[in-house]
This record gives structure tokens, sequence and C-alpha cells, in this order.
């Protein structure tokens, strides 16, 4: 018996104004992952950009086997900002497979 399964991909570009070293940004950036894995269920990792001080390309995945679950995790992910005035999302790519 097979499974549906959905795998809904999130890249978001970061933005940290307040950002002033590669020491500042990555603290921000741990504490932002560590944020999302835990409150959303999801796997996080730093795509890109890693050697900007003020600027990141994040990917987020999640899996379920509810297409409408997958969309509504990864737009809750990109309008929630727990750190407002450390980062910004500058823009996001959604993908299901």
């Amino acid at each position: 018996m097979k499974t549906a399964m959905v795998i809904g991909t999130l890249r978001i570009h970061l933005y940290f104004p307040e950002s002033r070293s590669l020491k500042e940004k990555r603290q921000v950036l741990k504490g932002y992952q560590e944020r999302i894995r835990k409150k959303f269920n999801v796997s996080t990792c730093e795509l890109g950009l890693q050697n900007s001080w003020d600027e990141s390309i994040v990917a987020v995945v999640y899996v379920n086997s509810s297409r409408t679950q997958v969309e509504r995790v990864l737009e809750e992910i990109v309008k929630w900002n727990g750190f407002s005035r450390k980062l910004e999302v500058i823009d996001y790519e959604k993908e299901l497979l």
C-alpha cells in the first residue's frame, strides 16, 4: 500500500540589516533556523551567500501526506518573523514535489 507523500521546498533569501560581521549574521541565522525547526518541524540549511555578512539563502524542507498542509506550513514560515528587526525576507521560492 503506497501512501501519498508531498515534499515542499522553500528557498528564502534573507537580509540582516543590523549585522556588521559574519559572526553576527551567523548568530542570528542559527537562532532563526533553530526556531523554524522547532516551531514548524522542518529541516533547514544555509544554501548560499555564506560569506556575505548581511545576506543569506536558506533552504527549508517539509514533508507531509497532505498537499494543503504542506502549502499552509510553507506560507506560515514565510510570514513568520520571530526576529523582526534582525532579519528580513527579501525573496522566496516555493516548490511542491
